[in-house]
């Protein structure tokens, strides 16, 4: 494939060639696979460094909820859910890369816990919060049974999810 870039000020034409491949990756985003292009962005100051760093929190909570989004649709297969084997896999690579490639992978990380733990699972802090909201419509609290049911059914689930990824974790090891 034939790329025409145009690069400002000048407008200076630039012409390259791409290959396509087919890909195991899993690219959500865009149809083509590319080689990834990756760059280093430097503050000059604190208030640079602090607005990156918020810039950079925004981008992967949006890659969470958009990974979310396709899981509930169905549009992402099983073997790309891994957990802490997969997380520890992933967490050496980046830093291997270096410290900066490490913080950034720490922000995905936290990102992807935060929103985790905010799901409306009632064993979670989501859940809580479905409690007290519904408190606070209803102008009391909940029956304690339900709740206590409710609370039980998110604990076997997280189980049941954890059961899950750990298999995926080791098939993905035992195939690899």
């Amino acid at each position: 494939m034939r790329v025409l870039v145009k690069r400002p000020p000048e407008d200076r034409v630039v012409t390259t060639t791409a290959t396509v491949q087919p890909s195991e990756r899993f690219t959500f985003q865009r149809g083509l696979n590319f080689r990834s292009i990756e760059g280093t962005q430097q503050a000059d100051s604190v208030g640079d460094a602090f607005a990156l760093g918020v810039q950079e929190g925004k981008r992967r909570f949006a890659d969470v909820l958009g990974f979310l989004g396709m899981l509930v649709k169905g549009r992402v297969k099983p073997k790309h859910i891994g957990g802490p084997v997969a997380i520890f896999d992933v967490a050496m690579n980046e830093a291997e890369k270096g410290f900066g490639e490490q913080l950034l992978f720490l922000t995905f990380l936290s990102m992807n816990l935060a929103i985790l733990n905010f799901l409306p699972i009632p064993a979670l802090d989501g859940g809580h919060m479905a409690f007290l909201t519904y408190e606070l419509v209803a102008g009391r609290r909940a029956n304690e049974q339900l709740e206590f049911r409710l609370t039980i059914v998110g604990v076997l689930f997280l189980l049941c999810l954890m059961v899950f990824v750990f298999a995926n974790d080791l098939l993905r090891l035992v195939s690899s």
